[in-house]
């Protein structure tokens, strides 16, 4: 069984990492609003099946966050419902289905990790929006909102009577946030920042890390500001991309390492770079 944690009235969340990035609900008056499938699809089929027992409703929507595979594998158990993402989401899923997540890929992929993946199919979303989406069942709704900034596409969920938001990987909670996408870019991530700050959520629940409140997306908004002042004083001094790795003061925050940090945060500080390279050039 799939434990979630009530967050509010209408919203569940599963934060303890079973399902790597977090999924949550929304129970509507009918129906409920599932975010992100997650990466394990056995235990999402276990999840989808938990939130309708506690809710004793039928999953009819699920929100895509974002593209990465941790957020998308599960898909496969919601082919019955309105799946839902950004254009911007969908067109990236399909070219990774052409470039990289070929047949042959995911079939290696599958015998690879068999006890895990044996049944994985992916399937994109079938209904997309740009800028803002909303859902509503009588007095009943949430606001689907792109932002961009982890990945272009991203959006988060909100739900104004409670005031909750769901972020997906647009807040890594009590974690040094990821921001090495090839399509990141840190100076929309800190406008993201602001607009959720902005509706002054009560409670917060993240794509990695524990559900935490405002303070926490404030300090993350900080941290991302560092990232960008730094690279561009590294930049304007001279710094070339390849000079990354001997600089040891690039901003950090004072929190436990995940699996494979070292390449990830190379990845994050190579795409500030080139983000921020650009802007100052332009």
């Amino acid at each position: 069984m799939v434990k979630f944690e009530q967050i509010s009235d209408s919203v569940w969340a599963h934060t303890e990492g079973d399902t790597f990035g977090h999924v949550a609900f929304v129970k509507l008056e009918k129906s409920i609003v599932f975010i992100d499938s997650g990466y394990f699809p056995k235990i999402i089929k276990q999840a989808k099946e938990e939130a309708e027992e506690i809710t004793n409703l039928p999953v009819r929507y699920l929100i895509i966050t974002h593209h990465h595979a941790d957020h998308i594998f599960g898909n496969q158990f919601f082919e019955d419902c309105e799946i839902i993402s950004t254009k911007d989401t969908v067109d990236f899923l399909e070219n990774l289905i052409k470039t990289r997540w070929t047949d042959e890929y995911i079939e290696n992929f599958k015998k690879e990790n068999s006890e895990e993946f044996d049944i994985l199919k992916i399937i994109l979303p079938n209904k997309t929006f740009e800028g803002e989406f909303e859902i509503k069942e009588g007095d009943k709704y949430l606001k689907i909102i792109q932002t961009d900034g982890h990945t272009k596409g991203s959006c988060f969920v909100y739900v104004p009577d409670e005031s909750i938001i769901i972020a997906g990987d647009l807040l890594f909670s009590e974690e040094i946030p990821y921001f090495g996408d090839t399509t990141a870019d840190p100076y929309l991530w800190v406008e993201a920042y602001q607009t959720m700050i902005g509706l002054s959520p009560v409670k917060i629940i993240p794509g990695h890390g524990p559900v935490t409140d405002v303070k926490q997306m404030e300090l993350q908004l900080k941290y991302l500001k560092q990232c960008i002042k730094w690279m561009e004083k590294f930049i304007r001094s001279g710094g070339k991309k390849e000079d990354l790795d001997h600089a040891k003061d690039f901003p950090m925050l004072d929190y436990e390492l995940y699996d494979n940090f070292d390449t990830l945060f190379k990845m994050s500080k190579e795409r500030t770079f080139d983000v921020v390279k650009e802007r100052i050039t332009n």
